[in-house]
């Protein structure tokens, strides 16, 4: 309560040293899972939400959304996190996320993704993050100046495009497919792991025009290499259905 306080009505400095504090308490270690359901109970998502919209210093923005983030993990019980979830919604957490994701600086916009990552647990949240504009700034995040950016795109994508609605507004964006196929270059070592680009692809593969584009993009070429050298989950899978694709092809003229 006290920190709640204080990010209402402290002062500057007060209020995001308090932010960093609820982001510092609420980790996504599961140790600190009541600390984080006490603080949604006590109104710290409104608070740090109504603290985002106010504050004009990035250090500021940034140590809202971190907090922020971590209130939007859970590893309670199913009833307990949907009640937090409800909570971030009710106070208006998904058009900051989407705020943030556009024109936030590079470390707010990773917080924005990974806020995504940790609420993109149900078609009904996936929804609600699509319907609200989430996949393009995660689309053109694929870009990301950081290892880290582009991984955590890749991860919040591979989530959304579950839903239909979603991978018609992920289709809908420039060079989409290419940017996921680039991730999956193995010389790109930054990203730690490919099963979130494989994944992603892999729900679009079922379409004709996606397949093309990713044949294209030189992703048989990545693919046969990640087969080869590590084991990433569904690599294999996908790579199969794009030679099956390309060989159907041939023969259908």
């Amino acid at each position: 309560p006290v920190l709640v306080g204080l990010v209402k009505s402290g002062t500057p400095l007060a209020q995001e040293r308090a932010c960093e504090a609820i982001q510092h308490l609420c980790s996504a270690d599961a140790a600190d899972e009541p600390i984080r359901q006490a603080a949604v109970r006590e109104g710290a998502a409104a608070a740090l939400l109504a603290y985002y919209d106010n504050v004009q210093s990035p250090k500021g923005k940034e140590a809202a959304m971190g907090a922020l983030a971590n209130l939007a993990s859970s590893s309670a019980s199913a009833a307990a996190a949907a009640n937090n979830v409800e909570h971030l919604l009710a106070a208006g957490l998904v058009p900051r996320l989407v705020t943030a994701l556009g024109s936030g600086l590079l470390t707010e916009q990773v917080l924005a993704a990974s806020a995504v990552c940790h609420l993109a647990k149900s078609a009904e949240l996936r929804r609600v993050l699509g319907d609200a504009g989430c996949v393009p700034p995660l689309v053109r995040m694929l870009e990301g100046k950081t290892s880290t950016a582009r991984e955590l795109a890749a991860r919040a994508l591979s989530g959304l495009l579950s839903l239909a609605s979603n991978r018609a507004a992920f289709c809908g964006e420039e060079r989409s497919i290419q940017k996921m196929v680039l991730l999956l270059d193995p010389s790109d070592e930054g990203i730690i792991d490919k099963k979130f680009p494989v994944c992603a692809l892999g729900w679009l593969v079922g379409k004709k025009k996606c397949r093309k584009e990713m044949v294209e993009a030189g992703a048989c070429r990545y693919l046969v290499k990640l087969a080869e050298t590590s084991e990433t989950f569904g690599a294999k899978k996908l790579l199969e259905r794009l030679e099956h694709g390309k060989i159907w092809g041939l023969f259908r003229g």
